[in-house]
């Protein structure tokens, strides 16, 4: 009888495994069979649309003056050229995944709008890249910026290639173009051209709003270029992307904690 009782409880308990892992195999399969359903619909229903831009578009809490004709259209042209560069915008959605909950933890605790998170995404793609000018790492910071901030720059070691230093560091150069111009919106410009020069074009122009200024071609679409970059990370679903979770890499700062 007792030999009978371990049979039946060692059945037991091979039953409840094989029930487990059947349970398991059919979410599976039903997983497959429900992102295979989409792509399937999705490639017979592609076709290249122009999307509606979002009403309330705003950087850092500055609201984007979508009622001037030029905005507007520059704006559309910035959200057209990043939602349909798949490949890029793919890889985007993976780094981003990666590194954005480090950055916007770093931002947070240095009073810096998380918005400012997709600067490294137009910047570097979010890769320690070297560009001509020589400006180094996620934040693209020049050796002397760099240096101002307290990284350490020399031929063994260049602290511009760590992210969580480097970010410090990005933090500390932002809150100062803060106090210089007073606008989050011009600070994400001066970024781009320099303090300097964004003050000479504020000074020649008359003029503190950056949708106003007339500058070089580069400049003129660096602020569109984040916006655009915001909207197609923040709302992937709204612009033809969907990618499982289970496609996306492990976030640094838990890749940190292991």
């Amino acid at each position: 009888m007792k030999m009978n009782r371990i049979k039946i409880k060692y059945l037991y308990s091979f039953a409840l495994v094989m029930l487990a892992t059947l349970v398991q195999q059919l979410f599976v399969f039903a997983t497959h069979i429900d992102e295979d359903k989409f792509k399937q619909d999705f490639q017979a229903k592609y076709k290249v649309y122009a999307f509606n831009i979002p009403g309330d578009l705003n950087f850092a809490g500055e609201q984007v003056p979508l009622d001037n004709f030029e905005v507007y259209e520059k704006m559309d042209r910035a959200l057209f050229a990043n939602s349909y560069w798949h490949t890029q915008s793919l890889e985007m959605h993976q780094r981003a995944n990666r590194w954005f909950p480090l950055i916007e933890k770093i931002l947070a605790k240095n009073h810096i709008p998380s918005d400012f998170k997709y600067l490294p995404a137009i910047e570097s793609g979010f890769l320690n890249a070297t560009s001509p000018a020589g400006a180094v790492g996620f934040w693209q910071l020049m050796d002397k910026t760099a240096v101002e901030y307290g990284l350490t720059v020399n031929s063994e070691l260049d602290e511009r290639n760590h992210i969580e230093k480097s970010t410090k560091a990005a933090c500390k150069h932002l809150k100062k173009l803060k106090r210089e111009l007073g606008s989050w919106t011009l600070v994400a410009l001066a970024y781009n051209m320099g303090v300097n020069a964004t003050k000479t074009q504020i000074a020649r122009q008359h003029t503190k709003n950056y949708y106003d200024l007339k500058l070089n071609r580069e400049a003129a679409r660096y602020v569109y270029r984040i916006l655009a970059m915001k909207e197609v990370l923040a709302h992937p679903a709204n612009y033809g992307y969907r990618i499982p979770k289970q496609d996306l890499p492990l976030s640094a700062s838990f890749i940190a904690q292991k």
